[in-house]
């Protein structure tokens, strides 16, 4: 939902689907997206929506979506997550975490600590930390250096795939096959419960109230 209670839904290959103002309507390339796919859907922090795809990203003004490649600046056309936050913007990408604030950028990869270059996922805390995991491990970039957690040591897994912080500051972090890790006070543990594979994978995470 963006902040205009609006539903935005997006599909692999199907264009978005969109509750706008009470009516339903398919968005495709007819509308301006680069392809009949949206990976990842976020709201700016000008409550501009956003649509991710293999080819780039799109911004949809009311009307259509103005389609960006972003290569140049990422090099990669691959953006599997964006997330708006604050006065910036953020790309989690095949080759790399990139961040935008107007015409500024900045780029962390393999060559700046990243766990790999390879980012299946992001996330952005209330404190502006933000997490990116990767089919390596998990990175945590703070005031622009990042720390970064991987095999042997911690967490436990790898492909991470998707990430978020509860109401009490606890990351979990949850993979492709190799389960969900939890950072809790600075020390890394795992979920306990009587069936412990079916966390293998988790593919997101919804916060309630109480944490």
């Amino acid at each position: 939902f963006d902040l205009g209670k609006n539903l935005w839904i997006g599909s692999h290959d199907n264009g978005i689907f969109a509750k706008i103002q009470g009516t339903w309507r398919s968005i495709s390339s007819r509308d301006g997206l680069l392809l009949n796919a949206a990976e990842t859907i976020s709201q700016d922090w000008d409550n501009s929506i956003w649509a991710a795809s293999w080819g780039g990203i799109c911004r949809w003004d009311g009307l259509g979506f103005q389609s960006f490649g972003l290569k140049k600046y990422t090099g990669t056309y691959n953006v599997r997550q964006l997330i708006g936050s604050r006065d910036s913007f953020w790309y989690f990408t095949a080759y790399g975490a990139h961040m935008s604030k107007g015409s500024e950028w900045a780029h962390y990869t393999e060559n700046e600590g990243l766990a790999s270059n390879d980012v299946l996922c992001g996330y952005i805390d209330n404190g502006g930390r933000v997490y990116a995991g990767t089919v390596s491990g998990l990175s945590i970039l703070e005031n622009g250096v990042p720390v970064t957690f991987s095999i042997p040591n911690v967490p436990f897994g790898h492909d991470f795939i998707s990430l978020a912080v509860d109401g009490k500051g606890r990351l979990l972090a949850g993979s492709e096959g190799s389960g969900v890790s939890i950072l809790d006070s600075g020390l890394w543990g795992r979920p306990a419960g009587p069936d412990e594979k079916s966390f293998d994978t988790v593919r997101s995470f919804v916060i309630g109230p109480d944490s």
